[in-house]
């Protein structure tokens, strides 16, 4: 087999040498795939960051766990968590580039960066006393990304999302006087996450699909006061223990080199899964809930972490009774 892959090598060379091709005309027929693993690698360190953060900014409540009964809320997140502002705009022109442009579109062109991560979930808790349990899932895909914010990363990607996560609540401090209310949680979220483009046309298309299984968890303070009995500012920072595993694979049908052998007619590579570090975050928040016919009918909040400089924003309704 290695005999055989010299041999092509040779012949390859030998071609060349009688039409006068030189080096570089060689390296642009021949696509070096490791230039691409690298950057698909870099990719998924900046996705892997960002998904702690975007699990972790759904089921936040302003509502404080403090009445004498048992009471149930449900609703819906809508959130946004973004990349550095650095990275954003380059990341945009990528995905323009590869998924928009006329004419065939190749591996190179696969963005080393996303702006954002978009987060659609329902959450509901349940309390009594000074304790609460809470629950939320998202299910997102590119279909649905389709009907409301639009093509997400280009034309001909696929995009799939999903979390589940539960949480405990405790009051540690009521409020009196000048004190807030304090509540300290903690909680697990389990993240799975694809994402792929498909470029060129049916006779000569090239693909690039990336998978991620996080799992993140946290412990959180938080601090609120309610005021003139309609809104309730917040504020709290998350300690966040998060391991994110990984694998991408890609697939050409144009000459490229794979360890500097050349491969004709293509090929198709997978990564494998890689067991990711287990990382740590700090994340701080701020937002307010707003009492409109409603207790917290409405909450409103954003998230920095220190560690990434990522920013999310989320906004999410409710009903409490």
């Amino acid at each position: 087999m290695v005999a055989k892959k010299r041999l092509i090598l040779t012949l390859f060379l030998g071609i060349a040498f009688c039409y006068g091709l030189s080096a570089d005309d060689i390296m642009n027929t021949y696509f070096n795939t490791e230039d691409l693993n690298n950057r698909i690698k870099q990719y998924n360190v900046n996705v892997s960051n960002l998904i702690p953060d975007s699990s972790t900014l759904q089921n936040v409540w302003a509502f404080v766990p403090n009445e004498n009964r048992i009471w149930f809320g449900a609703g819906a997140n809508v959130s946004f968590t973004f990349l550095e502002r650095k990275l954003v705009s380059s990341a945009l022109n990528g995905a323009q580039d590869f998924g928009q442009k006329e004419g065939y579109n190749d591996l190179s062109q696969f963005p080393m960066a996303i702006p954002y991560l978009p987060g659609a979930s329902f959450d509901l808790r349940v309390g009594f006393g000074r304790f609460d349990v809470g629950l939320c899932g998202m299910w997102l895909d590119d279909n649905q990304l389709a009907d409301t914010v639009g093509v997400f990363l280009g034309e001909g990607n696929n995009f799939t999302y999903k979390m589940f996560g539960a949480d405990v609540r405790y009051t540690a401090l009521k409020r009196r006087g000048a004190i807030p209310d304090v509540t300290v949680q903690a909680g697990y979220y389990f993240t799975w996450m694809s994402f792929g483009i498909t470029a060129g046309n049916i006779y000569s298309s090239e693909k690039v699909n990336a998978e991620f299984r996080n799992d993140s968890y946290l412990i959180a303070v938080q601090a609120s006061y309610s005021l003139a009995g309609f809104i309730r500012p917040y504020f709290g920072a998350k300690y966040i223990l998060s391991k994110t595993d990984s694998s991408f694979m890609w697939e050409t049908h144009r000459p490229i080199l794979i360890n500097n052998e050349p491969y004709p007619n293509g090929a198709i590579y997978s990564s494998g899964a890689k067991g990711g570090d287990l990382l740590s975050y700090l994340q701080i928040s701020a937002g307010f809930g707003l009492s409109l016919i409603y207790q917290d009918l409405i909450t409103i909040g954003g998230a920095y972490n220190v560690v990434t400089n990522h920013f999310g924003l989320n906004i999410c309704a409710r009903m409490i009774m």
